[in-house]
């Protein structure tokens, strides 16, 4: 790829992290409101955030072999090898097949289904327990979302360390657009000015 193409990618990593941190402190201030604490804003905050994500991840770490040659390149003009919490999709997965959760929770006839914002973990050991459904769980004080694979099975999330790697990314990303950048940017004022 030449650098101009380069530079398109580094500039979706930069914008992908930079609204996956918006989302996410969106996600603390909703927390922080007694009244919003287990509504579907959370919900909708963490899907947002994992979403975000989930694009960093398909950029840097494709399913399809063809794709990893790019992603390499990518991953090189950033300076790191690996970001093992953006890497695994599974709780993200888990959201994006939400309908798929559904039929296998009818299916086994559910009694409870969890959808819930924890204290500690052991409110959510104590509540969330084998023969319920877990829909959506967070682990406040560790920032651990709780979802169920295809297969039944839960699966936890931590969207501090997501987050973590994605203040990496964004800062390695804007770093190397500096670096050398294949573009001279003009401002909408700029053009508002020739245009006179």
């Amino acid at each position: 790829m030449n650098k101009q193409q380069r530079y398109w990618y580094l500039d979706e990593l930069l914008s992908q992290s930079l609204a996956a941190t918006v989302s996410y402190d969106s996600l603390i201030r909703h927390l922080s409101n007694q009244q919003a604490r287990n509504t579907v804003l959370v919900w909708s905050d963490i899907t947002a955030f994992l979403a975000h994500a989930g694009v960093v991840s398909k950029i840097l770490f494709p399913a399809l072999a063809d794709r990893r040659d790019r992603a390499d390149e990518i991953l090189e003009a950033l300076g790191i090898d690996d970001l093992p919490n953006i890497r695994v999709r599974s709780g993200r997965d888990n959201i994006e097949h939400i309908d798929e959760r559904i039929d296998n929770w009818a299916a086994r006839d559910a009694n409870a289904l969890v959808s819930m914002v924890f204290e500690d973990r052991a409110g959510y050991e104590y509540i969330c327990t084998p023969e319920k459904a877990v829909r959506r769980a967070l682990i406040e004080p560790e920032m651990t979302y709780v979802s169920e694979n295809r297969n039944g099975g839960r699966v936890e999330t931590s969207l501090g360390a997501i987050l973590a790697e994605l203040e990496q990314v964004r800062n390695l990303a804007f770093n190397a657009m500096q670096r050398d950048p294949p573009y001279h940017f003009l401002l909408a004022q700029a053009l508002a000015n020739h245009a006179r």
